[in-house]
């Protein structure tokens, strides 16, 4: 794969959405973008980036959109929903067209930030094969999402939320979920790939 050559803009996530940020994009020109870890994409840089512009969430939409959403399951007690969605951006927060799903795969003696680390890393093949299908036909299509789910926000969160994953279960939740303690439902996952 040859390494890219292009100048490096840095832009602070107050300049996300800015003329600046368009400018850079319309310079570049990319055929396919990657989001990843970012807030919401917005105007006027969302209608400059191409059609091909993915978001790598960290989350199973549409169970798990907005934020935190690989700590949710674990507070609802289910660590099997802790994954990872490749989608189409949009203007509303991690609703757009679904291209893959992902979970890892849980063991003993996983904690939350275990999970979230092996959700990360289960994310790579993915998203290289989906860039290798881009190749192939740049217009493939995804899978629409059934429902519009639940939206988390950052203010849903509590610090006491945490008292549920390490004082109530000690930060075994993912053993509670492997001995058959917590229920045996798992996620329908989506792929194209």
């Amino acid at each position: 794969m040859q390494q890219p050559t292009h100048k490096i803009t840095e832009i602070s996530s107050l300049d996300l959405n800015s003329n600046l940020a368009v400018e850079y994009v319309t310079d570049f020109n990319p055929d396919v973008c990657i989001i990843f870890g970012t807030k919401l994409i917005q105007e006027p840089l969302i209608s400059t980036l191409p059609n091909n512009t993915f978001n790598l969430h960290l989350g199973l939409s549409p169970w798990y959109r907005g934020a935190a959403t690989l700590f949710w399951p674990f507070y609802l007690l289910e660590p099997q929903f802790a994954g990872i969605t490749i989608h189409k951006i949009t203007d509303k927060p991690d609703a757009g067209t679904i291209y893959h799903q992902e979970v890892p795969t849980l063991r003993f003696g996983q904690g939350i930030h275990d999970v979230a680390i092996e959700a990360i890393k289960a994310s790579v093949k993915p998203l290289h094969k989906l860039l290798q299908l881009l190749q192939i036909n740049p217009l493939l299509a995804g899978i629409e999402p059934s429902t519009s789910g639940r939206i988390w926000r950052n203010q849903d969160f509590r610090p006491e939320h945490l008292r549920v994953i390490y004082n109530e279960y000690n930060n075994e939740i993912v053993d509670r979920y492997l001995e058959g303690v917590l229920g045996e439902k798992t996620p329908k996952l989506l792929s194209v790939l």
